[in-house]
């Protein structure tokens, strides 16, 4: 899309069911290149970063789309005017955000994989049953050895649950931006969860 021209276009598809009584916020970016879509959930306008694009819905014949005006008087400040109606969802290579942004996530522990390892159970007709009185050593284990054993049983169930909750938040995130909608109508080659960007005109 050309950015010396005050009458560039995009047009992104959106289903008329969508368009419904919400409005969309999106605001500054400039520094970042996180290509995301998302549904719109509060009242505001459309922003794109160093573009200034305002977005109005249009209608052309029975199919709604959302149509995005450039405007370089201003390309750094909110654009206050032509809210955008609607519950639609934008293609990320647009670059648009949504107004709440992901809260900072602080990692302690930074080691990453990409392969969940499968789970081997310890039933209880297998695990260790204590010390017979026939072998040789203490039948009977001491205090420091369960309280060693207490201590990493604890330090495993705190490491679990402080785990599901980072994945939650990141979860959370991630829901906050769409990404996790499904697609319940993609008869029309767009679908529900994605609208990707149409033609330019």
């Amino acid at each position: 899309m050309a950015v010396n021209s005050l009458e560039s276009y995009a047009i992104v598809k959106i289903d008329e069911v969508d368009l419904s009584n919400r409005l969309a916020h999106c605001k500054d970016k400039t520094n970042s290149n996180f290509q995301c879509s998302f549904r719109t959930t509060g009242a505001g306008t459309f922003y794109v970063p160093n573009q200034g694009e305002k977005w109005l819905a249009k209608k052309i014949g029975n199919i709604w789309y959302l149509e995005a005006k450039l405007d370089t008087t201003d390309q750094h400040t909110w654009i206050t005017a032509n809210m955008v109606p609607g519950d639609v969802r934008i293609d990320g290579n647009h670059l648009f955000f949504t107004l709440t942004n992901p809260k900072t996530l602080t990692r302690n522990f930074t080691t990453a994989t990409d392969t969940l390892a499968s789970y081997t159970s310890d039933p209880q007709s297998s695990a260790f049953t204590g010390i017979d009185n026939a072998q040789a050593g203490t039948v009977y284990a001491q205090e420091t050895n369960l309280e060693s054993l207490r201590q990493a049983y604890e330090n495993l169930r705190m490491f679990t649950e402080n785990l599901a909750q980072f994945v939650n938040g990141l979860l959370d995130d991630l829901q906050e931006y769409g990404l996790f909608t499904p697609d319940t109508d993609s008869s029309d080659g767009y679908g529900y969860g994605y609208y990707g960007a149409g033609p330019y005109i």
